[in-house]
Formats: C-alpha cells, sequence, structure tokens
C-alpha cells in the first residue's frame, strides 16, 4: 500500500517478515479506506513485531501462520470525533477478519482508536511505556518523535500483576478442541505466557527490558537475588523454562508437539503443554500477589479476593456503574442479587480477573491439586463471578461465562 512505513524488521524470520509486511499493507489499507485518510492523523504499530519478535509458524508444507497480535493504535486527525474514532476502531478490528482469514493470520487484531494527547499524556504501564519507547508510526505523521520516553522503572506493580492476570484469561480463551489454527494459537499462547513470566517478575522488581530475549537472559543473571527465594523454592528451573518458552515463541516449531510424550492428538499435545505451564503460574501469579498487596497469605483462594479489594470503593462503584450502562451485566433479580454481593468485593473487572485465576489453576489435569482443592478454587471463583453463572458449573462451564463476559465486556466483541 503507498503510504506504508515498515522499514524495520519484524520477525526474526525472513519470510514471515514477508507475511507480516504484507498483512499490515492490506489492515492499513483497509482501516484508511474504512475511516477516510482524513479522519486520521497516524497508524502506530506496538507490540512484538517493533522489536522483530512477530511470531510466524512455517507448517510442514510451507505455508506460513502468523500468531503475534497486530496491535495498532489509530491517531485521530485534530477536529476528529473521537468517541465515534473509538467505537468504528472496535467495528474495524472485526471486519479485518473478512479481509485476512485465519489461514494467514491465527491473531486476533487489536485497534484502539485514540488522540495524540492521549498518547502524550499516558501513565507508565508495560504497554505504554513500550508504545512510547518502542512503537512505530507505519502510516502517516510521525507523532512519537516529538514525545519523550517514558522510564521503565515507573512501571507500578499492579500492571505487572494485571499482566500475568492477562494472560490468564487468554489461556482460558484457548482451551478445547477446535481448528488446527485454534491448536496452534493454544501453544503459541503456552509459550507466549511462560515466557511473559518474565516479563511480570522483572516489571516487579524493577528490572523491566523491553525484548523477549533480554527478559529471559536478565531473569538468569539476578535468579540468585534474595527477593526471588521463594520462587527459587518452588520452580528451582524457572530460568531454563522460561528460556524454551522464548526460543519457541520467537521461533516456533511444528515438531514440538510430536515430542510430547503419550499424545495420539495435536489437540492432546497442546493441552499437556498447557496443563505443564499452569502450576508455574500460579508460582509466579501468588509471589506477585504477595509483593503487590503485602498479604502474608500464600493461599490462592485468600489472595484472588485482594484483587478487587485493591481497589478504593469510588473504583468499585464506577465499574459497576460502566457495567450496568453498557450492558455487560444483567438487569434481572440474579443479576442484581450479584452485583450487591460484588460491589463491595471488586470492580466487574476485578472480579473476573479473581474468578479467572481460581479457574485456571482448576484446570482439569494439571499437576500438583486433588480434586478437593481443585473443587475449592472452582466454587470460590462462580461466587466471585460479577454474573450468575448457571448450571452444575463445571469447569468448562465456568470456563465458557468467564471468556463470553470478557469477550462482550473486555474485548467488545474484537476477539
Amino acid at each position: 500500500m503507498d503510504g506504508l512505513k515498515v522499514d524495520f524488521a519484524t520477525s526474526a524470520n525472513a519470510r514471515g517478515h514477508g507475511a507480516i509486511r504484507d498483512i499490515m499493507g492490506q489492515a492499513v489499507e483497509h482501516i484508511v479506506a474504512t475511516l477516510g485518510a482524513g479522519t486520521l492523523r497516524s497508524i502506530i504499530l506496538t507490540g512484538a513485531m517493533t522489536r522483530g519478535e512477530g511470531t510466524v509458524l512455517e507448517r510442514e508444507n510451507g505455508s506460513l501462520l502468523i500468531l503475534s497480535d497486530l496491535d495498532l493504535y489509530l491517531v485521530g486527525a485534530p477536529d476528529v470525533d473521537l468517541p465515534l474514532l473509538k467505537r468504528r476502531s472496535s467495528e474495524i478490528a472485526c471486519s479485518l477478519r473478512t479481509v485476512i482469514p485465519e489461514e494467514r493470520m491465527a491473531a486476533p487484531f487489536d485497534l484502539a482508536g485514540v488522540s495524540l494527547e492521549e498518547i502524550a499524556s499516558v501513565q507508565p504501564a508495560i504497554g505504554t511505556v513500550d508504545l512510547r519507547n518502542r512503537g512505530r508510526v507505519i502510516w502517516g505523521e510521525d507523532v512519537l518523535s516529538g514525545l519523550a520516553p517514558l522510564e521503565p522503572g515507573t512501571i507500578p506493580p499492579s500492571d505487572a500483576v494485571t499482566l500475568i492476570l492477562n494472560r490468564i484469561v487468554e489461556e482460558l480463551m484457548h482451551r478445547g478442541a477446535g481448528s488446527p489454527a485454534t491448536v496452534e494459537m493454544g501453544v503459541y499462547h503456552t509459550a507466549k505466557t511462560g515466557a511473559d513470566l518474565a516479563l511480570a517478575i522483572l516489571a516487579l522488581l524493577g528490572e523491566y527490558r523491553p525484548t523477549y530475549r533480554e527478559r529471559a537472559d536478565r531473569l538468569g543473571e539476578i535468579w540468585e537475588d534474595p527477593r526471588l527465594k521463594d520462587l527459587r523454592r518452588h520452580l528451582p528451573d524457572l530460568p531454563d523454562r522460561v528460556s524454551e518458552w522464548t526460543r519457541w515463541k520467537l521461533s516456533p516449531d511444528p515438531g514440538t508437539l510430536a515430542l510430547v510424550p503419550g499424545a495420539s492428538t495435536s489437540q492432546e499435545a497442546a493441552d499437556e503443554l498447557w496443563l505443564s505451564l499452569v502450576p508455574a503460574v500460579e508460582a509466579v501469579w501468588t509471589w506477585a500477589m504477595l509483593r503487590w498487596t503485602g498479604d502474608p497469605s500464600s493461599e490462592p483462594l485468600a489472595l484472588a479476593p485482594r484483587i478487587g479489594q485493591m481497589e478504593t470503593a469510588r473504583e468499585r462503584f464506577r465499574g459497576w456503574k460502566r457495567a450496568w450502562r453498557r450492558g455487560d451485566v444483567g438487569h434481572g433479580l440474579g443479576d442484581m442479587l450479584c452485583m450487591a454481593r460484588g460491589i463491595p468485593c471488586g470492580s466487574p473487572a476485578s472480579l473476573l480477573y479473581a474468578a479467572a485465576s481460581l479457574a485456571y489453576f482448576a484446570s482439569p489435569g494439571r499437576d500438583g491439586l486433588d480434586d478437593v482443592a481443585a473443587a475449592r478454587y472452582l466454587a470460590r471463583a462462580r461466587r466471585l463471578m460479577p454474573i450468575p453463572v448457571g448450571g452444575d458449573g463445571d469447569w468448562d462451564g465456568v470456563r465458557r461465562v468467564l471468556v463470553d463476559y470478557w469477550r462482550r465486556a473486555v474485548m467488545r466483541g474484537m476477539r
């Protein structure tokens, strides 16, 4: 497409870079044609692709599948109707799937309509540090060059915890049987979640590093740090495991699934790889929650409700008010009772995170958790949900309710 600016490597795989560039061209062309060039000032790419770490799987038949998300900020022109741009960005994210099929790009399209003023005034967080320090303008005016970088050391501890919580919800989204692309995306997310454990740990310790390679290396370098004593006790081989997850994330190998012992199908192999990750995520989640909350308990059942309790009463009420207005929570009697019970405990978003964490830790077949403990986790997850969970509340039923709510209320239909 004319005006596309991709003068940087998006992937370590040369063929993969070409495939990503083609996808970007199609996406930008569709966005500009739909909104009109006069509506936009710039289109900014963020995420792994800006660091040359976009994940592209080369299948055994030679075809390519892009697994990394396409994260784009659509910067509106000075006189644009910003609320309308934000709404249309979500709509375009959905319509892009009609232009670029899952056979070429299994990952979702994440589009956010913003003003330049919003980018200039963002508060430090993992995503905003990446945007301001590593973002790339791929179309339009270079609006980033005049903005000061954000200091990684200012990332708040809560954001490192939120990173783990987001990965947990995404993991739950990719469970169950599906198409080959779904299996491949499931393995990709397992590797990505495992690799991102290093990012969460480093961000909490003030040791943030921008790339996956640097994070894996840095975790190994500081592994004997006294602050990591509890993690070393529960996960003595974590640096090695993070390095392996990082290697697969950056250079995925379809033969990985064939190496899983006892698996007769690709889906079974993907599930086994995922289940081997769950205890590691729980250990890092627990360590991170203890550092963030200062709570002396090390039990997930006690720590999960603290996610909402860290919010102020005002934040909880405003969260429920927004959910009510947008229709994210129902207006029936059961929904009202759920709201009355939930407001003192947290906003809908924080309750969703808490419930998702416990449901994830209760995954059937995982190591290190007996049936009694798993049932307690699942029962508490049901009680923490911001909406009623019908039926008998089996694990997959709770997972589906969690994922459906996340897609509707958080992703706004983009995934």
